[in-house]
This record gives C-alpha cells, sequence and structure tokens, in this order.
C-alpha cells in the first residue's frame, strides 16, 4: 500500500519515517561519525548508514497518535533503562526493569510485523455522507492532536486502525510476558549483531557488547556463545543485520 504524503512542507510536524527498532539503539551502537555496519543478507553485502536510514523505518504505517502517545512512552522509559545498563550505572535488573524491557521488545517487533502488512484504508460501511468534509490541513491538525478523521471520500485511514491494533497487540504480549524475566549478557570480545526484528527470540540488543536475553541469568559470555547468538540473528532476519562494526561479530 502506497503511503500517504503530508501537505508540503508536513508543517504539523507528523512522523512520516517511523522506526521500528528505535533510533535512539540504533545510536547506541553508532561509530564516531555516527554511522553503523548493515549486512544486506540478499547478497552479503555490507554498507554504512545513519540511524535516520529508510532501511530501519516503515513510512507513516501507523498514526501519529500511537507514534507520539503510547509508543513513545514505552521508548523513553526504556531508553532511561538502557543507558544505564550500557553506562553499567545498572548491573542487575528489577521486577520493574523487566517489564520495561519486555514492553520495548513487544513493541519493537508488532511494529515490525505491521510494517510489512499496512492496513488498507476503510471505508465506512452504510455511511452516506459527512456533514463537513474535511481538507487535508483540517485532517492533519486533527491526526496531530490524537484524533482519527474520517475523508471526504468515508474511509478511516489504515494507519489509524494499524495504530489501534498495534497497541492491542501491544497489550496482549504484555500480559503474556508477565512472568519473563531478563538477564544481561556481556561480550568479552566480540560485538554482538542487531537482526531487524526478533520475533522468534527473545533477545533485545542494548549496545555492541551487550545484549538482554529473557529467561537467562547475567553473565560474561565467550566469543563461541557470542558467535551462535550472532549466526541466530542472522537466520532470524528478514533483510538486514547491523553492528557498530561487522568485523568484530563473530558468526
Amino acid at each position: 500500500m502506497k503511503y500517504e504524503r503530508t501537505q508540503k512542507g508536513n508543517p504539523h510536524q507528523l512522523t512520516v519515517m517511523q522506526h521500528c527498532y528505535p533510533r535512539r539503539s540504533i545510536a547506541r551502537f553508532g561509530r564516531s561519525d555516527g554511522t553503523v555496519d548493515v549486512l544486506w543478507l540478499k547478497d552479503a553485502r555490507s554498507f554504512r548508514v545513519k540511524p535516520d536510514a529508510p532501511l530501519f523505518c516503515a513510512r507513516r504505517s501507523w498514526d501519529q497518535r500511537a507514534e507520539s502517545g503510547f509508543m513513545k512512552d514505552v521508548e523513553d522509559v526504556y531508553q532511561e533503562l538502557a543507558n544505564c545498563i550500557s553506562e553499567g550505572t545498572v548491573s542487575k535488573l528489577s521486577n520493574a526493569d523487566y517489564t520495561k524491557i519486555s514492553d520495548m521488545y513487544a513493541l519493537w517487533n508488532i511494529r515490525w510485523l505491521w510494517s510489512r502488512q499496512p492496513i488498507e484504508d476503510q471505508r465506512i460501511e452504510s455511511a452516506i455522507g459527512v456533514e463537513v468534509e474535511l481538507t487535508q490541513d483540517d485532517q492533519e491538525i486533527l491526526e496531530k492532536t490524537g484524533i482519527t478523521p474520517i475523508a471526504p471520500d468515508l474511509t478511516i485511514s489504515g494507519r489509524s486502525l494499524t495504530g489501534i491494533r498495534v497497541q492491542r497487540e501491544f497489550w496482549q504480549v504484555r500480559r503474556r510476558m508477565c512472568c519473563s524475566f531478563w538477564g544481561i549478557l556481556r561480550s568479552k570480545r566480540g560485538e554482538f549483531l542487531v537482526p531487524d526484528n526478533s520475533c522468534k527470540r527473545l533477545i533485545l540488543p542494548v549496545a555492541p557488547h551487550i545484549c538482554l536475553h529473557a529467561d537467562c541469568e547475567d553473565k560474561e559470555i565467550e566469543d563461541a556463545e557470542l558467535a551462535r547468538i550472532n549466526a541466530q540473528s542472522i537466520c532470524n532476519s528478514s533483510k538486514y543485520c547491523f553492528a557498530h562494526d561487522l568485523s568484530k561479530c563473530p558468526t
């Protein structure tokens, strides 16, 4: 489905490029120039990009209400914890931390899934007209304030419906993961790869030498175990993996 463009200049600053894995998390893997190494799996090609590169993003797949509402809340809480873990000020996780991590894990993967299967705009059945035909500017103002507008053609945007689905599935996953605990894995030498999704494994990379793993104790791992984890990341990714430095990621 082709995404709906904003007005010229995007006057209401709606988020067009929407990250599945958070931009701030990608930046934590950045080199001195801000770039990360990407391994493109189709042809084993590698290249460097910055965290705002289009390959990390969906284009207006969910609405602004979701993007700047509950999604931002989840990310903000998680990023504060992730910073502390990467800086070493948090070395032991609490039950409250488990929830923050599970929430971010769920949001990352649900966003990735829906970025691959966008919902089409839906016509309101049995409706014969609207009392006021909203201009594109009107609709963007409403979306910016968290309201779902009805277009003149009597449709609700697919991104609004996606935002609702993402939120509903997020709460479902949160309930299922309520008893999960997470451990901090630290590599002795090599670096972790970050998959484009982690739907099949309960991992959440934090920094080049740090990865969170569900139902696992805190530990420092050798290169052999790191290589196994990285190989699984490649196997389970759809299009790409990225890292701080691919040459330091054993597989």
